[in-house]
């Protein structure tokens, strides 16, 4: 019996993509160009009254899950920015630290001028030692010469 229903049919009825319901276009408030034009159109779906509320959830849906996909977007920015501040706070830190090794070179430089004065001090006292012991040697080779 479906298929005598169908096949007489008007030629200016709407049949719903999505469930087996059929409209008339005047019906769904669609005019005769606007419906002759949808007849031309290719991937051209209508949807019923009923159907068209699912087909808004879905599309809400499909919103939803965009907006997901930019929060996790969004959420991988916030993780590259973390790093990226934990490397810059390390970065400082490290400089920080330099800061002290600074202080600890300040430190080792007067060691280093004390050590150098000692030693500098100890060749002085060696070299006047040698002069000492040479003219002693000379005194001595003076009075054997005279």
């Amino acid at each position: 019996m479906d298929t005598l229903i169908w096949k007489i049919l008007p030629k200016d009825i709407l049949h719903c993509s999505f469930c087996d319901s059929v409209t008339h276009c005047k019906c769904a408030g669609i005019s005769d160009s606007s419906f002759k034009e949808f007849q031309n159109a290719s991937g051209f779906l209508w949807s019923c009254d009923s159907c068209q509320d699912q087909v808004e959830a879905v599309k809400s849906c499909k919103k939803l899950s965009d907006i997901a996909d930019n929060i996790k977007k969004i959420q991988d920015c916030n993780s590259t920015i973390n790093a990226q501040i934990k490397d810059i706070k390390a970065r400082v830190d490290e400089r920080t630290t330099d800061c002290d090794v600074d202080g600890k070179m300040s430190i080792l430089q007067d060691n280093l001028s004390k050590s150098f004065a000692e030693v500098l001090k100890g060749m002085v006292a060696k070299n006047n030692d040698i002069l000492v012991n040479k003219m002693k040697a000379l005194q001595v080779d003076l009075k054997v010469i005279f």
